[in-house]
């Protein structure tokens, strides 16, 4: 399921205003890298993918 721009920036807000209060749990069967079919705006999806904590 796709996100239009609209609803891109409404999930990055929503992640940001909850990365600051709270963990967040994403669960996904699409590699990072196929993350830019989903979301419209590129720049977005890396932003988004930015509040993810990494694993090292």
């Amino acid at each position: 399921m796709g996100l239009d721009r609209h609803g891109a920036e409404f999930l990055f807000q929503v992640l940001t205003e909850r990365e600051e209060k709270d963990s967040v749990a994403i669960a996904s069967k699409e590699s990072f890298g196929g993350w830019t079919k989903t979301f419209a705006d590129s720049r977005l999806c890396a932003g988004i993918v930015g509040r993810f904590p990494s694993r090292a």
